[in-house]
């Protein structure tokens, strides 16, 4: 497995990254419930359109960025997480930037489990 450094300026509100990087913890929804509450609408409308390939929405997922680029060869990681809590790990093609509510050009693969079900996204053309 190879170690990853997690950036924690490219860290969402919702995500509190330990001192050397290595790992996050869940800080929880109400870090912006007003903002939330205001946006849900809006969201539920958008929500399709920002889960299909041509844009995923980094704003409405809580993620992070490790320090580390990947130019090539094959990579593996460990990585733990709470019994029963939802979680996502996923890759990214290139780097965004975090203000940018949708990415149309952002290459990601990822999976996670949430609600007892397992699920797996891609925006990459296979």
């Amino acid at each position: 497995a190879v170690k990853v450094t997690l950036d924690p300026s490219t860290a969402s509100p919702q995500l509190q990254v330990a001192e050397d990087g290595s790992s996050i913890l869940w800080k929880g929804d109400d870090v912006h419930q007003e903002e939330e509450e205001e946006e849900e609408e809006e969201e539920e409308e958008e929500e399709e359109e920002k889960l299909s390939p041509e844009g995923f929405s980094i704003a409405k997922h809580p993620s992070i960025l490790a320090c580390e680029d990947i130019s090539s060869g094959k990579w593996c990681w460990e990585v733990e997480v709470t019994p029963g809590s939802s979680w996502a790990v996923g890759v990214a093609k290139e780097s965004w930037q975090r203000k940018e509510e949708e990415v149309g050009n952002c290459k990601v693969w990822a999976m996670g489990f949430s609600g007892g079900h397992f699920w797996a996204f891609t925006s990459l053309e296979l």
